[in-house]
Protein backbone atom coordinates (compact mmCIF):
# COMPACT_ATOMS: atom_id res chain seq x y z
CA UNK A 1 0.00 0.00 0.00
CA UNK A 2 1.32 3.57 -1.11
CA UNK A 3 0.41 6.60 0.47
CA UNK A 4 0.49 10.27 -1.00
CA UNK A 5 -0.83 12.72 1.68
CA UNK A 6 -3.64 11.75 2.85
CA UNK A 7 -4.68 9.40 0.03
CA UNK A 8 -3.98 5.87 0.71
CA UNK A 9 -4.06 2.75 -1.77
CA UNK A 10 -3.15 -0.25 -3.06
CA UNK A 11 -2.75 0.70 -6.85
CA UNK A 12 -0.94 3.82 -5.94
CA UNK A 13 1.40 3.72 -8.87
CA UNK A 14 -1.66 3.08 -11.50
CA UNK A 15 -2.78 6.32 -9.42
CA UNK A 16 -0.04 8.11 -10.46
CA UNK A 17 -0.22 7.18 -13.88
CA UNK A 18 -3.68 8.32 -14.29
CA UNK A 19 -2.89 11.80 -12.66
CA UNK A 20 0.09 11.72 -15.28
CA UNK A 21 -1.91 10.97 -18.01
CA UNK A 22 -4.44 14.02 -17.32
CA UNK A 23 -1.37 16.34 -16.13
CA UNK A 24 -0.04 15.75 -19.86
CA UNK A 25 -3.39 16.67 -21.63
CA UNK A 26 -3.70 19.51 -19.32
CA UNK A 27 -0.12 20.67 -20.18
CA UNK A 28 -1.10 20.13 -23.97
CA UNK A 29 -4.05 22.48 -23.87
CA UNK A 30 -2.51 24.95 -22.03
CA UNK A 31 0.52 25.57 -24.26
CA UNK A 32 -1.67 25.07 -27.03
CA UNK A 33 -3.72 27.99 -25.99
CA UNK A 34 -1.09 30.32 -25.62
CA UNK A 35 0.61 29.52 -29.04
CA UNK A 36 -3.37 30.05 -30.75
CA UNK A 37 -2.73 33.56 -28.86
CA UNK A 38 -6.41 33.66 -28.30
CA UNK A 39 -7.44 35.56 -24.98
CA UNK A 40 -10.52 33.87 -24.79
CA UNK A 41 -8.94 30.08 -24.89
CA UNK A 42 -6.08 30.86 -23.09
CA UNK A 43 -8.16 32.34 -20.38
CA UNK A 44 -10.54 29.11 -20.55
CA UNK A 45 -7.43 26.60 -20.33
CA UNK A 46 -5.71 28.50 -17.57
CA UNK A 47 -8.89 28.20 -15.32
CA UNK A 48 -9.55 24.41 -16.30
CA UNK A 49 -5.70 23.93 -15.66
CA UNK A 50 -6.15 25.78 -12.18
CA UNK A 51 -9.10 24.17 -11.35
CA UNK A 52 -7.48 20.30 -11.77
CA UNK A 53 -4.17 21.20 -10.43
CA UNK A 54 -6.21 22.62 -7.20
CA UNK A 55 -8.53 19.80 -7.22
CA UNK A 56 -6.17 17.17 -7.59
CA UNK A 57 -4.64 18.66 -4.44
CA UNK A 58 -7.78 17.96 -2.83
CA UNK A 59 -8.48 14.57 -3.88
CA UNK A 60 -4.77 13.46 -1.88
CA UNK A 61 -5.57 15.59 0.90
CA UNK A 62 -9.08 15.69 1.67
CA UNK A 63 -11.50 12.61 1.77
CA UNK A 64 -13.78 11.94 -1.35
CA UNK A 65 -16.41 13.63 0.00
CA UNK A 66 -14.66 16.82 0.62
CA UNK A 67 -12.84 16.63 -2.98
CA UNK A 68 -16.48 16.44 -4.40
CA UNK A 69 -17.55 19.35 -2.51
CA UNK A 70 -14.35 21.88 -4.08
CA UNK A 71 -15.12 20.13 -7.07
CA UNK A 72 -18.65 21.77 -7.53
CA UNK A 73 -17.29 24.92 -5.64
CA UNK A 74 -15.00 25.30 -8.07
CA UNK A 75 -16.67 23.86 -11.51
CA UNK A 76 -19.62 26.74 -10.19
CA UNK A 77 -17.30 29.53 -10.23
CA UNK A 78 -15.49 27.97 -13.72
CA UNK A 79 -19.17 27.86 -15.39
CA UNK A 80 -20.16 31.68 -14.22
CA UNK A 81 -17.24 32.74 -15.82
CA UNK A 82 -17.45 30.98 -19.45
CA UNK A 83 -21.63 31.88 -18.79
CA UNK A 84 -20.29 35.74 -18.76
CA UNK A 85 -17.89 35.11 -21.66
CA UNK A 86 -20.61 33.47 -23.61
CA UNK A 87 -21.98 36.66 -23.85
CA UNK A 88 -20.04 38.04 -26.48
CA UNK A 89 -18.69 34.55 -28.02
CA UNK A 90 -19.65 31.14 -29.28
CA UNK A 91 -16.14 29.38 -28.00
CA UNK A 92 -17.24 29.18 -23.97
CA UNK A 93 -20.71 28.22 -23.97
CA UNK A 94 -19.96 24.33 -24.82
CA UNK A 95 -17.71 24.55 -21.75
CA UNK A 96 -20.36 25.54 -19.66
CA UNK A 97 -22.76 23.83 -20.65
CA UNK A 98 -20.35 20.76 -19.91
CA UNK A 99 -19.63 22.29 -16.31
CA UNK A 100 -23.10 22.45 -15.57
CA UNK A 101 -23.48 19.02 -16.34
CA UNK A 102 -20.82 17.85 -14.36
CA UNK A 103 -22.40 19.99 -11.29
CA UNK A 104 -25.39 18.68 -11.71
CA UNK A 105 -23.95 14.77 -11.78
CA UNK A 106 -22.18 15.17 -8.89
CA UNK A 107 -24.69 16.57 -6.41
CA UNK A 108 -26.73 13.63 -7.59
CA UNK A 109 -24.80 10.96 -7.21
CA UNK A 110 -23.79 12.84 -4.10
CA UNK A 111 -27.54 12.74 -2.65
CA UNK A 112 -28.23 9.31 -3.51
CA UNK A 113 -25.13 7.19 -2.96
CA UNK A 114 -24.38 6.73 -6.42
CA UNK A 115 -21.04 4.07 -6.44
CA UNK A 116 -17.62 6.15 -6.38
CA UNK A 117 -16.09 4.02 -9.11
CA UNK A 118 -18.62 5.18 -11.61
CA UNK A 119 -19.06 8.66 -10.44
CA UNK A 120 -15.32 9.26 -10.98
CA UNK A 121 -15.07 7.33 -13.75
CA UNK A 122 -17.68 9.59 -15.59
CA UNK A 123 -16.18 13.01 -14.57
CA UNK A 124 -12.85 11.82 -15.72
CA UNK A 125 -14.69 11.09 -19.47
CA UNK A 126 -16.21 14.56 -18.84
CA UNK A 127 -13.03 16.41 -18.13
CA UNK A 128 -11.32 14.31 -21.43
CA UNK A 129 -13.65 16.22 -23.11
CA UNK A 130 -13.41 19.53 -22.00
CA UNK A 131 -9.54 18.89 -22.67
CA UNK A 132 -10.32 17.42 -26.32
CA UNK A 133 -12.26 20.74 -26.93
CA UNK A 134 -9.44 23.16 -25.40
CA UNK A 135 -6.61 21.12 -27.68
CA UNK A 136 -8.67 20.87 -30.74
CA UNK A 137 -10.18 24.47 -30.27
CA UNK A 138 -6.52 26.22 -29.36
CA UNK A 139 -5.20 23.77 -32.71
CA UNK A 140 -8.00 24.79 -35.02
CA UNK A 141 -7.28 28.87 -34.00
CA UNK A 142 -4.01 28.12 -33.96
CA UNK A 143 -3.89 26.81 -38.12
CA UNK A 144 -6.54 29.31 -39.31
CA UNK A 145 -4.54 32.21 -37.94
CA UNK A 146 -1.19 31.03 -39.90
CA UNK A 147 -3.48 30.75 -43.04
CA UNK A 148 -5.04 33.83 -42.48
CA UNK A 149 -1.27 35.70 -42.34
CA UNK A 150 0.10 33.66 -45.34
CA UNK A 151 -3.14 34.54 -47.05
CA UNK A 152 -2.35 38.58 -46.19
CA UNK A 153 0.94 38.31 -46.87
CA UNK A 154 0.18 36.55 -50.59
CA UNK A 155 -2.91 39.05 -51.04
CA UNK A 156 0.52 42.21 -50.26
CA UNK A 157 2.82 40.52 -52.45
CA UNK A 158 0.15 40.31 -55.46
CA UNK A 159 -1.22 43.96 -54.96
CA UNK A 160 2.41 44.97 -54.71
CA UNK A 161 3.73 43.23 -57.89
CA UNK A 162 0.55 44.76 -59.47
CA UNK A 163 1.31 48.27 -58.40
CA UNK A 164 5.20 47.82 -60.04
CA UNK A 165 3.62 46.68 -63.27
CA UNK A 166 1.45 49.29 -63.33
CA UNK A 167 4.11 52.30 -62.14
CA UNK A 168 6.21 50.63 -64.79
CA UNK A 169 3.48 50.16 -67.71
CA UNK A 170 2.59 54.44 -66.51
CA UNK A 171 6.42 55.48 -66.51
CA UNK A 172 6.29 53.75 -70.44
CA UNK A 173 3.95 56.25 -71.18
CA UNK A 174 5.34 59.28 -69.98
CA UNK A 175 8.64 58.14 -71.74
CA UNK A 176 6.31 57.02 -75.08
CA UNK A 177 4.88 60.58 -74.65
CA UNK A 178 8.18 62.86 -74.17
CA UNK A 179 9.49 60.69 -77.41
CA UNK A 180 6.64 61.14 -79.60
CA UNK A 181 6.15 65.10 -78.40
CA UNK A 182 9.43 65.68 -80.04
CA UNK A 183 9.68 62.42 -82.73
CA UNK A 184 9.85 64.33 -86.02
CA UNK A 185 11.21 63.88 -89.10
CA UNK A 186 14.78 66.14 -88.59
CA UNK A 187 14.57 67.95 -91.96
CA UNK A 188 10.65 68.80 -91.70
CA UNK A 189 10.79 72.00 -90.15
CA UNK A 190 13.66 72.70 -92.70
CA UNK A 191 12.16 71.80 -95.57
CA UNK A 192 8.86 73.16 -95.17
CA UNK A 193 10.72 76.91 -94.00
CA UNK A 194 12.48 76.00 -97.07
CA UNK A 195 9.46 75.85 -99.40
CA UNK A 196 7.79 78.87 -97.84
CA UNK A 197 11.09 81.02 -98.30
CA UNK A 198 12.50 80.05 -101.19
CA UNK A 199 9.75 81.89 -103.59
CA UNK A 200 10.56 85.18 -102.21
CA UNK A 201 14.03 84.15 -102.91
CA UNK A 202 13.49 83.55 -106.40
CA UNK A 203 11.12 86.81 -106.75
CA UNK A 204 14.03 88.86 -105.40
CA UNK A 205 16.61 87.56 -107.75
CA UNK A 206 13.89 88.36 -110.71
CA UNK A 207 13.06 91.61 -109.86
CA UNK A 208 17.03 92.57 -109.15
CA UNK A 209 17.48 90.75 -113.18
CA UNK A 210 15.14 93.12 -114.42
CA UNK A 211 15.95 96.20 -112.43
CA UNK A 212 19.54 95.87 -114.25
CA UNK A 213 17.89 95.28 -117.43
CA UNK A 214 16.03 98.30 -117.17
CA UNK A 215 18.76 100.34 -116.29
CA UNK A 216 21.08 98.83 -119.03
CA UNK A 217 18.39 99.72 -122.04
CA UNK A 218 18.46 102.69 -123.91
CA UNK A 219 15.88 104.18 -125.34
CA UNK A 220 15.51 106.74 -128.69
CA UNK A 221 14.11 109.96 -127.98
CA UNK A 222 11.29 109.81 -130.40
CA UNK A 223 10.22 106.16 -129.16
CA UNK A 224 7.11 105.75 -127.35
CA UNK A 225 7.67 104.55 -123.81
CA UNK A 226 6.89 101.35 -123.60
CA UNK A 227 7.42 99.04 -120.59
CA UNK A 228 7.05 95.16 -120.32
CA UNK A 229 3.87 94.20 -118.71
CA UNK A 230 5.16 93.10 -115.13
CA UNK A 231 8.50 95.19 -115.24
CA UNK A 232 9.25 97.47 -112.87
CA UNK A 233 11.88 100.29 -114.14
Amino acid sequence: MGCVLNYCSDHISADLMVVAYYGTAVLTAVGLSYVAKSRSIRTAATLIGGAWAFGLFSFFYLNLAGYHLISVMLDTIIAYHFWRMAKTEIFPAPLCVILLFQITFVIFTQAVGFSPYWTMFTLNRLFEVILIYLIVEGALFDLSSRLKEVSRANAAGSKSLVNDVAQHGEHRRHADAACNQYDRPPLAGVDSESALRRPRFDDVALRRLVMKKCRNETFPLDADPELPIGRRC
